[in-house]
């Protein structure tokens, strides 16, 4: 059974690692590939440019993914803060107001895989409202209800039509990582009115 596991937990990182890095890593041996090739010095600056900001989510990705795998002491106080982090870099390079209330993340107790599942939900849905809803407003919010933890997304931005059979690769990423913890994912859109995850 320990073995099984061990083997199960390496193809997951293997799996992380190929769809959050690999993707990056290829943008950035085409990318440089092309710039190589550019005579025009203006092309050659923005093809530079595009390989910078590709090592940079590169190096980013690889992060979270170390911190994803390594054990910590208090993974409820770890989680907090990565997540406050995220959250505030992002708010720094957008054009919308921040709530967070992570509080209770200090006080439980997290498997590796419901800190890593939480954690890329958490990125995914706030990710797709900073850079799609036009929100001025995003509220992230953790609170315990009947001994379960919530974790609550929301924008006041345009909204979208929602039907769960047109659910994009996003939308799906996070409903399966929400599967394979057990919990349950909800989400609420109306269009003018922003949405809630």
């Amino acid at each position: 059974n320990k073995k099984l596991q061990e083997m199960e937990l390496r193809s997951k990182i293997a799996a992380d690692l190929h769809d959050e890095v690999g993707s990056s890593l290829s943008s950035i041996h085409l990318l440089s590939a092309m710039a190589h090739n550019k005579e025009k010095e203006a092309g050659q600056k923005k093809l530079m440019e595009s390989v910078s900001t590709n090592a940079k989510e590169t190096i980013e990705k690889m992060s979270d993914i170390v911190w994803l795998i390594k054990p910590v002491e208090n993974d409820g106080e770890s989680l907090k803060t990565r997540m406050e982090k995220y959250a505030f870099d992002m708010r720094d390079g957008g054009t919308f107001r921040l709530k967070t209330d992570l509080e209770v993340l200090r006080r439980i107790e997290l498997s590796m895989d419901q800190r890593s599942n939480l954690y890329l939900i958490f990125k995914e849905a706030l990710n797709n409202a900073a850079k799609y809803s036009n929100a001025k407003l995003i509220e992230v919010k953790a609170f315990s209800e009947n001994k379960k933890l919530n974790l609550s997304i929301k924008d006041d931005g345009d909204g979208f039509e929602y039907h769960s059979s047109n659910e994009g690769n996003g939308l799906n990423n996070m409903r399966k990582r929400a599967e394979d913890i057990n919990a349950y994912f909800d989400i609420q859109s109306v269009v003018g009115q922003g949405t809630s995850i």
